[in-house]
């Protein structure tokens, strides 16, 4: 008799509406994570509950309603479909094996433990897939420390880090080629979200995976070093983070004559406020500004046949390990 799988696909989260209290609940739970914000709690909590989460909730209204569908968050609304698309795929390659795909938050709803027991009864072993291309302790650590934390009963495999799969890849160079056909003599930018410095000298690995991404991707497209940057974005607080920092590269090119760009973010497997808002919207308006004359956003993968694909290729190989 064959095994049915469960697998789970993990994003980071999203309020349950765009208002300050939904919000803030939602920022309570993500910025609580000692892998996010590694202070002590005795410094950190006080800040966050009386000066952080009041201020940065209701600032962030504004941001969230702006990228809001009529039914729910992008993030959810997309991560929705991706995991029924792959569903249907999964079973439909192998119609012997009974494969079941769901979706969870680390932060927010639904929630691990959520999908968790919506699999439970019907499968003999899942497959945890948090789709943080890049690995790093403050993404994917946080998903298997969860898993680990809450005890399920099933067996559990993990796909941590696909930064330099070939199937990535190709995904990625399946949207990004035709807008660089489109718009050509454009720079084409690469952002990646950003990390404190600190958190790559404590030995995590992220900040060189996201190098190796982009690297493989300009190869795969035939870009010359001079037709690409890559940058890192969302900076948060006063310390030193990764850079250059998107907004000042997106600033910066014009002056230097460099004034079409088209942007990826191959670190965002799928919209959220930080590319939807942050950089469609706010770095799109620095770039005009600054003498800017024409940037394109290209869209994440979402729930396109090109990512489909590359996640059946990645479950395809735990399968035959």
């Amino acid at each position: 008799m064959s095994k049915a799988y469960g697998i789970i696909l993990v994003n980071l989260g999203t309020p349950d509406a765009p208002t300050a209290e939904a919000i803030e609940e939602y920022l309570q739970e993500f910025l609580s994570d000692r892998h996010v914000v590694q202070l002590p709690a005795w410094l950190w909590q006080p800040l966050l509950k009386y000066m952080i989460l009041p201020k940065r909730s209701q600032r962030l209204v504004d941001s969230y309603e702006m990228i809001w569908r009529e039914d729910d968050s992008p993030l959810r609304s997309y991560m929705q479909a991706l995991s029924a698309k792959l569903e249907f795929e999964m079973q439909h390659d192998n119609e012997e094996e009974d494969c079941r795909v769901v979706m969870a938050m680390r932060y927010g709803k639904p929630a691990l433990q959520d999908a968790y027991e919506e699999l439970e009864d019907a499968v003999d072993e899942i497959i945890v897939i948090p789709l943080y291309p890049q690995y790093s302790m403050t993404t994917t650590l946080t998903v298997t420390e969860k898993v680990n934390e809450l005890g399920w009963q099933k067996p559990v495999k993990f796909i941590e880090s696909y930064h330099n799969r070939p199937s990535y890849i190709d995904a990625l160079a399946l949207t990004v080629s035709p807008m660089i056909k489109e718009h050509p003599d454009t720079l084409l930018v690469m952002s990646f979200h950003g990390l404190p410095q600190k958190v790559t000298k404590m030995g995590d690995p992220y900040e060189a995976q996201c190098h190796e991404t982009a690297k493989l991707l300009a190869e795969k497209l035939n870009l010359t070093d001079e037709q690409w940057r890559i940058s890192f974005q969302s900076r948060f607080g006063l310390q030193k983070w990764l850079q250059p920092y998107t907004c000042d590269l997106l600033t910066a090119l014009p002056k230097k004559g460099i004034k079409k760009v088209l942007v990826v973010c191959p670190g965002f497997s799928v919209e959220c406020l930080e590319t939807l808002e942050e950089i469609k919207v706010q770095n799109k308006e620095m770039f005009l500004a600054a003498g800017g004359e024409s940037f394109e956003y290209i869209p994440a993968l979402n729930d396109t046949p090109e990512h489909v694909a590359m996640l059946k290729d990645m479950l395809h190989s735990v399968h035959n390990n």
